[in-house]
């Protein structure tokens, strides 16, 4: 550690700190006595990394969601149905749909074609791994 000045519009003294991943991170001294800053946030990245690999391995399954698959309309939905929204920057309304990691979208004039695409989106990508895994439970 090394000491700093960070001038602002009030002046902080801090450290110039070397996380233990090799970065160096400017911290004011407050933070570092009161053991708020505990790294450059490499830790946080970890902790998040760590959730995501957890969640992936307890809720998906062939890279899909079936909990997501399942999941009710959103509050802020105003379509009312899964999936399609009206997007005033290209005046379209959008049919779209996540499989697998990869997002589906389709841009339709009117709201009944969206809803119908929709529809056959969910047919085709949803309904066979829906229909796989009930068998098997």
């Amino acid at each position: 550690m090394q000491s700093a000045e960070k001038l602002t519009k009030k002046v902080f003294l801090g450290w110039v700190c070397k996380c233990d991943c090799e970065k160096e991170k400017w911290v004011e001294t407050s933070r570092l006595t009161k053991g708020i800053t505990k790294s450059c946030g490499c830790i946080c990245t970890d902790i998040i990394e760590k959730v995501r690999k957890r969640f992936q391995k307890e809720n998906m399954l062939e890279g899909t969601s079936l909990k997501g698959i399942a999941r009710n309309l959103n509050k802020n939905n105003k379509s009312g149905t899964k999936g399609v929204c009206y997007s005033p920057a290209v005046k379209k309304y959008i049919a779209y749909l996540t499989f697998k990691g990869k997002k589906i979208t389709k841009r339709f004039d009117t709201e009944d074609e969206a809803i119908k695409c929709r529809k056959e989106l969910e047919e085709k990508y949803f309904k066979p791994i829906l229909n796989k895994y009930k068998k098997l439970n």
